[in-house]
C-alpha cells in the first residue's frame, strides 16, 4: 500500500468528518458537504487505497468493563526497541492488554499503553515486561481522568 499524501479541501472535510465519527454514513457526509454519496464512496476508497486512512475503529469506553484502568508504562532497554516490542506482542496474554506501543526518544526506549480489568493483571503485565531481555528500566503512570477532546482536524 502506497501512501499519496495529496489531499485538497475536500479530502480534508471528509477527513475530518471520519475522525469524529468513523462511522458516519457517506449519505450523511455528502449532505454536510452538499456533493453526491458517490463521491464520497469514491474519495474514502481513494484515501483508503491510497495509505492515507489506515482502518476505521472504536474507542472503548474506560468503565467498559466495571474496573478499567489505562496504565502507560515507559520501557528502557539495552537492546534495540523493536526486540523489547517484538517480545511484548509475542506473549498473548501480555499482548491483549496492550493497546499502543510507541518508540520514542529521551531516557527511555519505548512507551506502551495498556488497558487492564483487574489489580493482579496490572501486577502481571508490568512484572513480564520487567523479565524481558534487555528490559532495564521500567516507569509505569497510572492514568486518573481522561478528558475527551474532539478529534484534531486535518
Amino acid at each position: 500500500m502506497k501512501f499519496d499524501a495529496q489531499l485538497d479541501e475536500l479530502d480534508k472535510q471528509i477527513l475530518n468528518l471520519l475522525l469524529v465519527n468513523s462511522r458516519e454514513k457517506n449519505t450523511v457526509i455528502a449532505r454536510k458537504l452538499d456533493i453526491t454519496e458517490g463521491a464520497v464512496r469514491k474519495r474514502i476508497k481513494r484515501l483508503e487505497e491510497n495509505g492515507v486512512i489506515e482502518a476505521f475503529t472504536i474507542k472503548l469506553s474506560d468503565n467498559m468493563s466495571g474496573f478499567r484502568v489505562i496504565v502507560q508504562v515507559k520501557i528502557g532497554g539495552n537492546v534495540g526497541p523493536t526486540q523489547i516490542k517484538d517480545e511484548i506482542l509475542s506473549n498473548t496474554d501480555l499482548a491483549k492488554g496492550v493497546e499502543d506501543i510507541f518508540e520514542v526518544t529521551g531516557d527511555v526506549d519505548l512507551f506502551v499503553v495498556l488497558h487492564m480489568t483487574s489489580e493482579s493483571s496490572i501486577k502481571e503485565a508490568i512484572e513480564k515486561i520487567r523479565s524481558i531481555n534487555g528490559v532495564n528500566k521500567t516507569t509505569s503512570y497510572f492514568v486518573l481522568t481522561r478528558h475527551n477532546i474532539a478529534s484534531s482536524s486535518i
